[in-house]
Order: structure tokens, then sequence, then C-alpha cells
């Protein structure tokens, strides 16, 4: 269990490939009943098959990334159709392991929860998430300019290029700047949803969904920990933040997303 894979050179987070992988078996899975809904066998299996990835990364250790494998899978267990009854049955027990779980995690991970509901209690930790809301408002309504932003350029903004990649963009192109990527992005899970809703099949309709989920909680998070709305998570700005794994998974997400797409009539065999 390894956060990174060295291959000549190239770093490789496995974990994104292998979510993509969750996607596609937990697709197939959901959908084996299809158009009835999924049974509690299928759902113990989708369930089983999810816990035992999430489980993986989190030992990498990555529970920003672990988080996400959950709430991919949470979407695709909704949109599958899943009884009422299972869905609510699944959200107590999340929710009623939560005091169980957070005691277990290493101090590092508490450590960002407590700072982020009582900012005032470590602050160097809380350094940077002062920087970020800095250059957030430093950037005005048009920004600074390109590579003109002083909390960035100057340093005094870290780790710039992945997780707080969202408050230089505000801070060098501004409101504006930054309204117009987030439109982007709306359009992007907008066009994503429309292809879901005329896929051909359940199989093809749940791999739009998880493709979906996959990139709105990375923006989520990643924007909600430069706004101090959410703890501090390691988690990337979609096709924005430095990271090749990344970024290759989101493209190789997209082209699943134009197959369904292209496909939307059931194959006849």
């Amino acid at each position: 269990v390894r956060r990174f894979i060295y291959i000549g050179g190239i770093s490789v987070q496995p974990a994104f490939p292998a979510l993509v992988l969750m996607i596609l078996s937990q697709a197939s899975a959901l959908s084996r009943n299809a158009p009835n809904a999924p049974g509690l066998q299928e759902m113990g299996l989708s369930l089983g098959m999810t816990a035992v990835a999430a489980v993986l990364v989190y030992l990498q250790p990555n529970l920003s990334t672990a988080t996400l494998y959950v709430a991919v899978w949470g979407a695709l267990i909704f949109t599958s159709g899943i009884k009422v009854s299972y869905l609510s049955s699944l959200g107590l027990a999340g929710v009623a392991a939560i005091p169980v779980v957070l005691p277990l995690l290493p101090e590092y991970m508490q450590a960002r929860i407590l700072n982020f509901m009582q900012p005032d209690r470590d602050p160097w930790a809380s350094y940077n998430l002062e920087q970020a809301l800095i250059s957030i408002g430093s950037g005005g309504l048009w920004g600074k300019g390109f590579a003109s932003g002083t909390q960035s350029q100057l340093h005094f903004l870290r780790v710039r290029h992945t997780d707080f990649i969202f408050s230089v963009i505000c801070e060098e192109v501004g409101f504006i700047g930054a309204g117009i990527l987030l439109l982007a992005f709306g359009l992007l899970l907008w066009r994503m949803i429309r292809i879901a809703a005329n896929a051909g099949d359940l199989t093809g309709q749940l791999i739009v969904v998880g493709v979906a989920m996959y990139i709105f909680y990375q923006l989520l998070v990643n924007i909600g920990m430069n706004l101090s709305v959410l703890p501090v998570a390691g988690l990337p700005m979609p096709f924005i933040s430095s990271g090749g794994s990344s970024l290759v998974i989101a493209y190789i997400g997209i082209g699943l997303v134009q197959s369904v797409s292209m496909r939307r009539k059931r194959l006849e065999f």
C-alpha cells in the first residue's frame, strides 16, 4: 500500500487509476438486475468492494482520497435506484460510526479537523489558510494580473500549485476570472448530468454519474478549504492543479462519458 509508485522517474498515484476501475466495476455490479433496483446481494457486494478499496487508500495514508471513494460510491448507490430503506440504514450506520472512527485517526488527521473547528488552536497550522483568504480578497474584481499575485509569487502562500491553486486564481484573475472558471465547471457537470439522463442503460448512466462525482467532489473540497469552510484536505482542483495522475484519470473519465454519449441506444447482439 503506497501513496506513490515510481516508474522510471515518473510518479503515479495508484488510488486514482483504481478509482476508475472501481467506477466501472460498481456500475456493472449495481446494474445486474436492471431495470429492477439492486437487491441486498448487489448492495453488499458494492459496499464490500468500496470498503476494501477505501481502507487500502486510507492506509497509504490518504484520508482525503478515501473520502472521495466514499463520495463516488454514494452517488452510484443513490443513482442505482436502491430502496430508500437501504439508503436510510446506510446513512444511520455512517453517522453512528463517526464518533467511533474519529479517535482512531492518526494525530495529524485529528489535528486538521480540530484546527478547522477551532481556528485559534494552532496559529502555525492556520497560517496558510489566512494567506489563502488574503490572496482571494486581494484579487478584487479583476485580479492583479497573470503571475503578478504578491501572496503566491512571494511564496507567502504555500502549496500554491496544488491544494491552494484556487487562491492563486482569485488573486491573479479576480472574481470575474474565478467566476468564469466555475461557470465552465458548472457547464461541464451539467452536460454530464444530461448525458447520464439520456444514457441507453443503467451501466452507462452509473459510469457518467461516477465520473461527474469524481470531478465535483474534488472541486467542492478544494474550493471549500481555500475559503476555510471545509477542513484542509489534499484533493486537487480537477484539470487545474499540478498532478499527473489526477489529470490523466480525469481525461480518461471524460473519455468514458463521451463513449456513453455516443452510444445512447442499447447495444443489440
